[in-house]
């Protein structure tokens, strides 16, 4: 399935770069803390599972943006390709 991205690199960067991208890293570095901690004194294995998932999916969006950057990139070259 081909992901549709309709931000362009240029709106990314700014976001990237910008006070948003930032505050949200931020933010999702504050959630991502108190994840581990939470993780820390867990007893339940269920419990530790949901909270290694919780952990994995904040470090994917702290990271989406790149990703969605490098996806970006990854097409333009396809299209150079053609």
């Amino acid at each position: 399935m081909r992901t549709k991205i309709t931000s362009t690199k240029s709106q990314l960067k700014s976001f990237i770069d910008g006070p948003l991208g930032r505050d949200m890293r931020r933010e999702l570095r504050v959630w991502q803390k108190m994840a581990e901690e939470e993780f820390a004194i867990a007893t339940d294995l269920l419990q530790l599972g949901k909270i290694q998932g919780r952990i994995e999916a904040i470090k994917q969006m702290m990271i989406l943006p790149n990703i969605m950057m490098d996806l970006l990139e990854s097409m333009e070259d396809e299209e150079d390709e053609s």
